[in-house]
């Protein structure tokens, strides 16, 4: 999917610094159609740190995009 890094940021800056459930549950009530996008991205990110580490505990996101 094509977007415009403007757009797809206003997404990414509301889920920053927030626990992966509370990421997920904005992503799946957000009315902007790159949030589901997003959400694929995002549960890409959770199955890969959870396939390389050990601890599968408690997760956060802290950096999105630099």
């Amino acid at each position: 999917m094509r977007v415009s890094p403007q757009k797809a940021r206003l997404v990414l800056e509301s889920d920053q610094g927030r626990r992966v459930e509370e990421a997920r549950n904005t992503l799946l009530f957000t009315k902007k159609r790159v949030a589901a996008t997003v959400g694929k991205l995002l549960q890409s990110a959770i199955d890969n740190a959870n396939f390389l580490s050990t601890e599968k505990g408690w997760m956060s996101i802290s950096t999105i995009c630099t």
